[in-house]
């Protein structure tokens, strides 16, 4: 941890993925286009890159019973009667 509340990862792949799948662009932004969104996240951009990390962690799936779940985690399990 880097102590530090206001740092942007703007070149990191999952901080950049993440600002995607949370605008619903298929496109990855550019570190300029997020750096200059995120300035007004400013003094909190070390938070919002933790929020897009979890972003990229947690994204929905349109097709979730299409989908494999991500290494060491379980698949999800439907309620049986």
């Amino acid at each position: 941890s880097l102590a530090r509340p206001d740092v942007l990862a703007d070149t990191d792949f999952g901080v950049r993925k993440g600002f995607s799948l949370l605008i619903g662009s298929e496109r990855l932004p550019t570190p300029k286009e997020l750096s200059e969104h995120a300035e007004r996240w400013r003094p909190y951009r070390s938070a919002a890159c933790w929020y897009l990390w979890r972003e990229v962690d947690g994204a929905v799936v349109p097709d979730a019973k299409a989908a494999v779940p991500a290494p060491g985690r379980p698949p999800d399990v439907e309620a049986q009667p």
